[in-house]
């Protein structure tokens, strides 16, 4: 189809447009996804981050709490698995 200006330009219009509308929609469904589902607890490279700069002691717990974490993740996956 030939446009106005003699040039066959309305597919490659067509093509942008779509990618345009494509890129929207996905950040629009990630931005919906990431408020109703946040993120509940903070990386593990945050964590370690973070806990380079407390004192022996809290260090210490804070490591016990995370594997704590981490032993009750594991229990809920094997109670998954042997459904």
């Amino acid at each position: 189809m030939l446009c106005p200006y003699g040039k066959d330009t309305m597919p490659t219009d067509l093509i942008a447009g779509l990618i345009v509308f494509a890129i929207v929609v996905l950040l629009i469904l990630g931005t919906v996804s990431m408020v109703r589902n946040p993120k509940k607890s903070a990386g593990i490279a945050m964590q370690t981050a973070f806990q380079d700069f407390l004192p022996k002691d809290k260090q210490q717990a804070m490591e016990i709490v995370m594997e704590q974490k981490d032993q009750k993740k594991m229990k809920e996956q094997e109670s998954k698995q042997g459904e």
